[in-house]
C-alpha cells in the first residue's frame, strides 16, 4: 500500500491532472491511481473527464501515436491493431479465481487471486516507461442509477 498518495499525485501529474482526479473526493481512488504510476512509471499522466476537450485531446494522441489514422471524412479515424495483438489468447490469459474456486473450470485458464496479482505487479513493473498514462471513468450501468456501478479504466492506449 502506498503511504502518501497525495505526495505521489502531486509529484507525478501537472497541476492540471492533479486538479481534475483530486476533485474526486475518493481516498481509494487516489490509492489506486498512485499505486500504478508507481508500478507502471508513465513518463506523463492525462486524467480525462467529462469535458468535450479532453475527448478531443484523447482522439488527437491517438493520431500522433499512430493507433489511428484519419479517413477522409472529417473526425473519423481507423483503428488496427498489431497483427498479433488481434483477439484473446486463450493459452495465455488467465482469469482470478478465489481460493475456493481454484478447481479446474474446464475451458478457463484460472490463478488465484492472489497469486495472480503478484505476476499482474511483475509484468506491470515499468510497462508504461516512454508511454503516457490515460486516466479514464466509465459507469457500467445508467449514470446516477441505484444498478450503476462507477469504474476507473488505466492504460497508455490513447
Amino acid at each position: 500500500m502506498i503511504q502518501n498518495p497525495k505526495s505521489i499525485l502531486k509529484n507525478r501529474l501537472d497541476e492540471e491532472n492533479y486538479d481534475k482526479l483530486t476533485k474526486i473526493n475518493n481516498p481509494a481512488l487516489h490509492q489506486f491511481v498512485a499505486q500504478y504510476i508507481e508500478l507502471c512509471m508513465p513518463d506523463s499522466v492525462f486524467v480525462s473527464s467529462d469535458r468535450p476537450e479532453d475527448a478531443d485531446y484523447i482522439r488527437e494522441q491517438a493520431i500522433v501515436s499512430g493507433e489511428e489514422k484519419p479517413l477522409t471524412m472529417p473526425g473519423h479515424t481507423v483503428h488496427f491493431d498489431g497483427y498479433y495483438d488481434q483477439g484473446r489468447d486463450k493459452g495465455g490469459t488467465r482469469f482470478l479465481v478465489s481460493l475456493a474456486g481454484t478447481g479446474k473450470e474446464p475451458g478457463f485458464n484460472t490463478i488465484e487471486r492472489t497469486a495472480g496479482y503478484r505476476e499482474i505487479e511483475l509484468l506491470l513493473k515499468n510497462i508504461m516507461c516512454g508511454h503516457k498514462m490515460y486516466v479514464l471513468f466509465f459507469s457500467l450501468g445508467p449514470t446516477g442509477s441505484d444498478f450503476s456501478i462507477p469504474n476507473v479504466q488505466i492504460t497508455d492506449s490513447a
